[in-house]
């Protein structure tokens, strides 16, 4: 079998390529928070949280882990490429129920979209409660 099957899965590439943003984070593949949609099973649901403006990292690292300390026993994952105010690229964000992983600064962005796209996959998890909770943290942030 080609190593790079298995090994390309993530935000990185084992050949030492640029990281894989767009792919990784596929955020086209979910839906946004308030959209309806159907479901799998009712109790898992898929949903982002985007921001167009530009945030405050400790802001957006508090409001994580507050979001992962609150209901991080419903997130089943959670992915997202933050817009840092004054950083010219992005951060990969990603976390796994109440374990918020260290943020991977990305030397460019993948495409020409700026905006916080964070997803969401969870098991009984409410979008407007996410968001609320995310927004609390991130007061001049207007959420799409």
């Amino acid at each position: 079998a080609d190593p790079a099957l298995l090994l390309d899965a993530g935000l990185h590439r084992a050949d030492g390529r640029a990281p894989d943003a767009r792919g990784w984070l596929n955020a086209g593949a979910y839906r946004h928070v308030g959209d309806p949609g159907l479901r799998h099973d009712a109790r898992i649901v898929s949903f982002t949280w985007t921001c167009e403006e530009p945030l405050d990292w400790t802001d957006v690292e508090t409001a994580l882990e507050t979001l992962l300390e609150l209901r991080g026993s419903r997130i089943l994952r959670l992915k997202g490429l933050v817009h840092v105010q004054g950083e010219a690229g992005p951060r990969a964000v990603h976390a796994v129920q109440h374990t918020l992983y260290p943020a991977a600064r990305l030397a460019a962005w993948p495409d020409g979209d700026r905006r916080t796209r964070l997803v969401f996959i969870g098991r009984d998890l409410d979008e407007q409660e996410v968001a609320t909770i995310i927004q609390s943290f991130l007061p001049l942030a207007s959420p799409r």
